[in-house]
């Protein structure tokens, strides 16, 4: 059997492009240094898989180096959306928020391929989209602000980073990772039967000590409800797909350490409390078929289900408590 060449095996590219990185944040009028580096993303002790290995980004400059500075460019928009993109950003959210290590962590909203499947089929749009009408949906909702115009810098800065993070998988490879994201269908637990007073009691014991209390978060943890967050319109407004974000990725310190059941209850609280209105939601779902779990569309529900029912807990527990107080001695 022939040996295996240093540069054959499989962690070779990515000791390269790790060399290369190192090399980027230490050298002079790197973009990276001083500020930029001190903000630099925290690793996942936990993750649930390894972040994809690709080719070193400098190898790519070799062939087209005006390729690699817009790939690098979107990097940094993608990890630090509010500083670099601005005036696009409602809210205090990046997209590494949500797609974390830079959209390369399997299970965790993994962007890896993702760009090879576009134009694809958009229920809530009733047509499929292309990759660049899906990132300026992203600005839209979840990060609660403008969308980038067509053509412009930072536009193309995320589409041709986003679309490098698919190099190495064939254009009809099966995205397993992407299965991840969601709740199976057995496990979901019916909105009705979901209870979020129970949501916020998992939340306080195991999410308010980075994201504090009143959803504002500490310094780095996002805020997770107000003003400051994803809107009613974004993808972590569905319940469901919350809390798959939540059993695969939090607590950030601990993921896969909620059950799907504690993920999904939750979720339900989360998405029980207020947070920016998007304006659009009246042209979601042009076929009317608005999933059950988007609980803050009127056209589904007159008024939010989870938010009504965390009310009447609410009012009982003060009444409870009114009570309880009257009949000490």
């Amino acid at each position: 059997m022939p040996a295996t060449r240093f540069y054959q095996r499989p962690g070779f590219y990515f000791l390269l492009f790790g060399l290369f990185l190192a090399a980027l944040l230490l050298s002079e009028g790197s973009p990276f240094r001083g500020e930029k580096a001190s903000m630099a993303p925290r690793e996942n002790p936990h993750a649930v898989g390894p972040p994809h290995e690709f080719p070193a980004r400098f190898l790519l400059a070799a062939q087209d180096p005006k390729r690699a500075e817009s790939i690098q460019l979107g990097a940094e928009i993608f990890y630090q959306t509010p500083k670099f993109a601005a005036k696009y950003v409602g809210n205090g959210l990046s997209c590494n928020s949500c797609h974390f290590q830079g959209g390369t962590q399997q299970g965790m909203l993994g962007l890896v391929g993702v760009a090879l499947k576009y134009p694809e089929f958009d229920p809530r749009a009733g047509r499929a989209v292309t990759l660049q009408e899906r990132l300026q949906s992203c600005f839209l909702r979840s990060l609660n602000g403008k969308a980038p115009s067509e053509g412009s810098a930072v536009l193309q800065n995320l589409v041709d980073y986003v679309t490098y993070l698919s190099t190495g998988v064939a254009k009809d490879q099966l995205l397993e990772w992407r299965a991840l994201d969601w709740i199976p269908d057995s496990e979901k637990i019916p909105i009705d039967k979901l209870d979020p007073a129970a949501g916020r009691g998992l939340f306080e014991q195991k999410c308010a000590a980075c994201h504090g209390r009143g959803g504002g978060g500490d310094g780095w943890a996002p805020a997770l409800w107000g003003d400051k967050t994803f809107n009613d319109g974004s993808g972590l407004a569905r319940v469901y797909t919350l809390a798959g974000f939540l059993y695969r990725a939090m607590p950030l310190s601990s993921p896969t350490s909620l059950t799907l059941e504690q993920a999904q209850q939750v979720a339900a609280y989360l998405d029980a409390l207020p947070r920016p209105v998007f304006p659009g939601k009246a042209q979601d779902y042009p076929g009317g078929d608005i999933p059950p779990d988007a609980v803050y569309y009127p056209q589904k529900y007159p008024k939010n289900p989870l938010a009504e029912r965390l009310k009447l807990e609410e009012a009982k527990s003060q009444t409870d408590g009114s009570r309880s107080r009257k009949t000490v001695p």
